[in-house]
């Protein structure tokens, strides 16, 4: 079922230089192994000598990687090969995966008539979902069902790692790993007429997705696909605090293959675009004639952004959430008074962060001027530096959208001096917008920005340099007060 890879550099040694490396498989002639080459500097070499057949690659004299800044997983560029049966054999149960319809029959076959559920859980199931009609809500109770009681258990024994515990067992004892609960869910749906399908896929937040031209298990979870009407659902069964209908950076965006009554399908999973990835923050600092402010900052974390928050929220007590927060304001001088975190579960859900703080040296002053960095919540730190000689693609893993509007109420008796103009920064990584107003001595500061998740050429880094390079150094503008 699993044939095994091979990598011209070792995991360990991507700055160190090969000399040589080579990999050989030997094999029955009457078998079929199907491999595939990844920016290999050479070709296989072909042998037969009697009833075996050879496969050999081999390397010499590659000299070290330099890892760049901003590159795609090394997965993507450095030479391997990758090897897979077509027909095989585990534990006695005969499986094709020569494609992604027939590892779907595999999975089917191994995990059949294994959604049966107790007498009472069906029983239980309609009965919480008498009273509604609409199948999104029917779902969305079941799915707090399964919230409320299972819990995840990683069982990966043997043939285990792929077919299900049954879904009468995990009724019993209340756990499961990721696969066993999504089967619970589906048989749960089920039982309510509610057609749903498990769906393998490639999970994790920094994972790289499959290789959707050469079909072979390259998956480590297991979620639940609902094809509602006008709109698909997607269950992340092994959470017990995971908003209903979203399963974000962990599986989402990637190809995965859904498994039915004929098969598997290759599909691609929710796709969380700038608009659901949201970070919204306005804020009010009081300025006094020291430096030192008061503020008031509210920030709206939706999608991919949320999460962070959401799983502080779910992990750890105020004491330990305040220190974070107060960490990541990073501003050094910052001390929180007062804080909360309200969770708005949703398909695309959102927390809210309110916070009270006073801030020491938030601007200097110089006779009778007072110089401000307006940006004090949201800077770009730090600008790439052009590599004229780059050879690897530019990732940018996450669309998202920033948005803040920061108010400052200027000391008395002094005026507005200089205020940065107006910036519209647009390209295809993303866009950067920033804006002044006033209003008596009320100064408003906008910054917008959104980036654009995905790989680009190597060719484009010199314009990905001057894009950040600008934000960077348009973070780092001051207006300037003056003395009335």
């Amino acid at each position: 079922m699993f044939y095994p890879s091979w990598q011209a550099y070792p995991d360990d040694a991507l700055e160190t230089a090969v000399e040589k490396s080579s990999f050989t498989i030997s094999y029955p002639k009457y078998m079929a192994i199907r491999y595939k080459e990844i920016k290999m500097p050479t070709s296989v070499i072909t042998n037969e000598i009697g009833d075996l057949k050879t496969l050999s690659w081999e390397v010499k004299n590659l000299k070290a990687v330099e890892i760049e800044p901003f590159s795609p997983s090394t997965d993507l560029y450095l030479p391997k090969v990758i090897t897979a049966p077509n027909d095989f054999i585990v534990e006695g149960i005969t499986g094709n995966a020569k494609d992604w319809n027939g590892i779907g029959k595999f999975i089917e076959a191994l995990n059949k008539d294994r959604d049966q559920l107790p007498t009472e859980t069906i029983t239980k199931v309609k009965e919480i979902t008498k009273n509604e009609k609409d199948d999104v809500k029917k779902v969305k109770i079941i799915y707090e069902y399964l919230q409320a009681n299972t819990r995840y258990v990683s069982i990966q024994l043997g043939i285990g790692g792929w077919q299900t515990m049954k879904a009468s067992e995990v009724a019993s004892k209340g756990y499961g790993d990721c696969k066993a609960l999504s089967n619970y869910m589906i048989a749960m749906l089920k039982a309510i007429n509610i057609k749903s399908n498990q769906v393998l896929v490639k999970a994790g937040d920094n994972e790289n997705d499959i290789d959707v031209e050469f079909p072979t298990f390259q998956f480590n979870h297991v979620i639940v696909c609902v094809p509602i009407k006008n709109d698909t659902l997607w269950l992340e069964c092994t959470s017990q605090t995971n908003p209903f209908g979203y399963i974000g950076s962990f599986t989402g965006g990637r190809h995965a293959v859904l498994i039915d009554e004929n098969g598997g399908k290759l599909i691609q999973t929710k796709n969380y675009k700038n608009a659901d990835n949201q970070q919204i923050r306005t804020a009010k600092f009081i300025i006094n004639m020291n430096g030192d402010a008061t503020a008031t900052i509210q920030t709206i974390f939706t999608g991919e952004q949320s999460e962070t928050r959401l799983q502080l929220l779910h992990s750890l007590d105020n004491t330990e959430q305040k220190k974070w927060i107060n960490n990541d304001l990073g501003l050094a001088s910052a001390e929180i008074s007062s804080f909360s975190l309200k969770e708005k579960p949703s398909l695309i859900p959102s927390i809210v962060e309110d916070l009270a703080v006073s801030l020491k040296n938030v601007s200097s002053k110089s006779g009778s001027r007072i110089f401000l960095t307006p940006n004090l919540l949201n800077r770009f730190e730090t600008a790439p530096i052009l590599n004229p000689n780059r050879k690897n693609d530019i990732e940018i893993s996450m669309n998202y959208l920033d948005s803040d509007s920061i108010c400052f109420e200027i000391p008395k008796g002094y005026k507005i001096e200089f205020i940065p103009e107006r910036i519209n920064i647009n390209t295809k990584f993303g866009n950067y917008n920033t804006k002044f107003s006033y209003n008596d001595n009320n100064l408003v500061y906008e910054r917008k920005i959104t980036m654009n998740k995905g790989i680009y050429p190597s060719s484009s880094f010199p314009e990905y340099v001057d894009f950040k390079k600008k934000i960077f150094k348009t973070d780092k503008l001051q207006i300037v007060l003056i003395e009335k």
